[in-house]
C-alpha cells in the first residue's frame, strides 16, 4: 500500500511537471504569434506610409510639370509680345503714335 501511495505521489508530481512545462510552451507560443503580430501591424504601417509619400510625390511632381508648362506658355507668349513690339513699322497709318500701337 505504501508503495502504490508513493508510486501515485510521483505520477501526481511528473503529472504537474508536465502540465507547467506545456503551460510555459504554450505561453512561448503565444507570446511568439503576438510577437509577429505586432511585427506585422507595424510592416503593414509602414508600408502604408511609403505609399503615400508615393501618393504625395506623384501629386508634387504632377504639381510641378503644370508649372512648368504655364511658364513656358507665359514665356512664349512674352517672347511674341517682344518680337512684335520690335518689328512694328515706324509709324502706323492708323496713329498718330506708334509709341502704343501693337498693329
Amino acid at each position: 500500500m505504501k508503495r502504490a501511495h508513493a508510486e501515485y505521489g510521483v505520477f501526481l508530481e511528473n503529472e504537474h511537471k508536465r502540465q507547467l512545462l506545456e503551460e510555459n510552451e504554450r505561453k512561448k507560443k503565444e507570446q511568439a504569434e503576438e510577437t509577429q503580430r505586432i511585427k506585422e501591424k507595424g510592416k503593414t504601417a509602414l508600408l502604408e506610409q511609403l505609399r503615400e509619400q508615393e501618393r504625395l510625390e506623384e501629386s508634387q511632381m504632377q504639381e510641378q510639370d503644370t508649372a512648368r508648362e504655364l511658364i513656358s506658355e507665359a514665356s512664349r507668349k512674352l517672347t511674341r509680345g517682344i518680337a512684335r513690339f520690335w518689328k512694328r513699322p515706324a509709324s502706323c497709318k492708323r496713329c498718330t503714335s506708334y509709341v502704343n500701337c501693337w498693329e
